[in-house]
């Protein structure tokens, strides 16, 4: 990795004139998936950290990309210490573009053991998109009558977490749209 001095100084009063923090990215050309830091690119990163904050108010972001498959990993600096920084690294990343893409750090968030229940899903589409479809969190806005066909598709599917979000009430009038227990009463 490869920073200059002079770069990141103009990078960081950019960012700081619009209120921004500042992010590195670097690349590992053969890497593959979720990267880890080597000590070179640690240093180099370290080195940065202070100087980020201090000039931006914010701290900075670190982001690796693995050219063999597109992957991406990502920290954010945080100050231990007087004058010590230490990286706290991402769960996962997401990138949006012409496709969405999900890098997860198999350290923080592990695949779950699939379960007998899954066994066609998983001969459907495979261990890997298994494996990225139980360490999603998905949001699903209104849940009367579609809303809850989707959430109970996703959660057969094996989607690891479910936000689920209405500004409805349970009265009389949605009974017919909610999935409820017999002994749930209206408002």
């Amino acid at each position: 990795m490869d920073f200059t001095s002079a770069y990141f100084l103009r990078s960081a009063a950019l960012a700081a004139e619009r209120g921004c923090g500042v992010g590195l990215i670097h690349s590992h050309p053969q890497g593959h998936s979720w990267q880890r830091l080597n000590q070179v690119d640690h240093d180099a990163e370290a080195l940065f950290a202070a100087q980020a904050l201090a000039l931006t108010d914010h701290p900075l972001l670190g982001m690796t990309f693995a050219g063999g498959d597109a992957g991406h990993s990502a920290r954010i600096w945080q100050q231990h210490g007087a004058r010590r920084y230490r990286p706290l690294h991402a769960e996962n990343v997401r990138v949006v573009g012409e496709d969405f893409t999900i890098t997860f750090n198999n350290l923080l968030l592990p695949a779950p053991t699939i379960t007998g229940a899954q066994q066609r899903s998983l001969s459907a589409w495979g261990q890997q998109t298994q494996d990225t479809l139980a360490r999603l969190h998905v949001g699903v806005v209104g849940t009367g009558s579609v809303g809850m066909l989707v959430v109970e598709a996703l959660a057969r599917t094996g989607v690891g977490r479910l936000s689920l979000f209405d500004f409805d009430t349970v009265q009389t009038v949605n009974l017919d749209r909610l999935i409820t227990p017999h002994h749930a009463t209206p408002a």
